[in-house]
């Protein structure tokens, strides 16, 4: 598995949520899954009954990862197999997302969100939207 190595000098990272992984050195393999749902309301209000992933379609489908099946010639030559970093700042990783300082033989990632607006009637001339 071990191609080329890694230096970084630093790193800077403010935050890692949700599913995430910030991965120092080589991995065999990383596997990440969210599941989120978004309610946007023009009111701070909570039901308390919200939060079901059940009652939500997408939290069910199957998860399908189409296999790569490509015929392909690689050469390659590492004529230095030293990747050299000065400094990586990231501000944020969130939603089943990676950031990685070295070789991954498998990642597979997932997110699932599920964004629901919620007018007030009385503001607009039509009825409350689901999307």
């Amino acid at each position: 598995m071990l191609s080329r190595t890694s230096h970084v000098e630093t790193v800077s990272l403010k935050s890692v949520l949700f599913s995430s992984v910030f991965q120092i050195g080589d991995t065999s393999f990383i596997d990440g899954s969210t599941k989120a749902l978004a309610v946007q309301r023009e009111k701070d209000i909570f039901f308390g009954t919200e939060g079901n992933f059940n009652d939500y379609p997408v939290f069910s489908y199957p998860t399908v990862f189409i296999p790569i099946n490509e015929n392909m010639i690689l050469m390659k030559n590492n004529q230095n197999p030293l990747i050299k970093v000065r400094n990586i700042d990231v501000l944020a990783v969130s939603f089943s997302s990676i950031l990685g300082i070295g070789n991954a033989n498998s990642v597979r990632m997932q997110s699932r969100i599920k964004h629901i607006r919620q007018l007030d009637i009385r503001n607009h001339n039509s009825e409350n939207k689901e999307v």
